[in-house]
């Protein structure tokens, strides 16, 4: 629905403003695709990000300085994010029960037993905002066009899908189980037997005695404390590109954003490697910034 308003609010700007003298000033749409990932430390050989897609639309006004300079500010709804993987050693906290059979596990304690073996970690993170570029053009011979500028991206949305496998590769033990993952970074709660944020767990036997997996419908169900949101609200940064254009006002854009700002909240953000031995987490302290090639087909009016 959002999506949708901005569509509509875009397309009425573009009309209503097309009334301006046009050696002065430009108006211009341009939709397309996002392809990004997040640039940060990693574990090697365990952990790494690497390319989501997503998509971009929106208005620009841009004013002429000369028949080759121009000044453009944009309005974009903009959609980009990363896809994570880990895959290595690992940990699970698991909740002990009471009794010997399923039917026993009423009664729930919340203990925190920890498990460590093999984890394999998936998780495709997407973001959509309204982002403001503002560029300056340079137009050279007769087809081509070099911009620069900077940005600032409003998020509104993140929204984290995968899975969660652990125990061995290629062999089923007790404590083995897979779980699907869907977070909604902006409104997913913490941790509470009593919220909405666990479906009906999973038992079975870890260290010798049964237990529960609690299935994690939200991006914070293993969390207790709330240190704010996992992906952060805004970005900024820098960005480049160069368009082609097919006639004099059609044309295909290619660009590259870099962020400025660590995207992951580092109080929220916990590593899949190490858990402290009181079953407390082990968070980052990582730089996560934003690299994202948008490829464009807009028109100028």
């Amino acid at each position: 629905m959002r999506i949708g308003k901005f569509i509509i609010l875009s397309v009425l700007i573009a009309i209503s403003a097309t009334q301006v003298k046009a050696q002065e000033y430009n108006i211009g749409i341009r939709a397309g695709l996002n392809f990004g990932k997040y640039l940060g430390p990693q574990i090697p050989d365990v952990e790494k990000f690497s390319i989501s897609n997503g998509f971009h639309f929106g208005i620009n006004f841009s004013y002429n300085l000369s028949d080759f300079l121009a000044v453009r500010g944009e309005l974009l709804y903009n959609q980009n994010g990363t896809k994570y993987k880990y895959e290595g050693d690992g940990w699970f906290k698991f909740t002990q029960g009471v009794g010997e059979t399923a039917s026993d596990f009423g009664l729930i304690y919340r203990i925190n037993e920890i498990v460590r073996d093999r984890t394999e970690y998936d998780l495709d993170i997407s973001s959509g905002g309204v982002a403001l570029p503002i560029t300056v053009h340079l137009r050279t011979l007769e087809k081509w066009e070099f911009f620069g500028g900077a940005y600032v991206n409003f998020i509104f949305s993140s929204i984290g899908t995968g899975k969660w496998r652990f125990g061995p590769e290629n062999d089923f033990v007790e404590h083995s189980f897979e779980q699907g993952q869907f977070h909604n970074y902006r409104s997913d709660e913490l941790a509470d037997l009593n919220n909405n944020n666990f479906a009906p767990p999973i038992t079975l036997r870890a260290n010798g005695e049964l237990a529960q997996v609690s299935s994690l419908v939200g991006g914070y169900s293993l969390h207790e404390v709330d240190n704010g949101n996992r992906i952060r609200s805004m970005d900024y940064g820098f960005l480049a590109g160069v368009s082609y254009y097919i006639n004099r006002g059609l044309y295909l854009s290619l660009r590259g954003d870099l962020g400025m700002r660590d995207m992951t909240n580092n109080l929220m953000d916990y590593s899949y490697a190490e858990i402290n031995d009181d079953g407390s987490f082990v968070f980052s302290d990582d730089f996560d910034r934003n690299l994202t090639f948008g490829l464009s087909l807009g028109f100028k009016f």
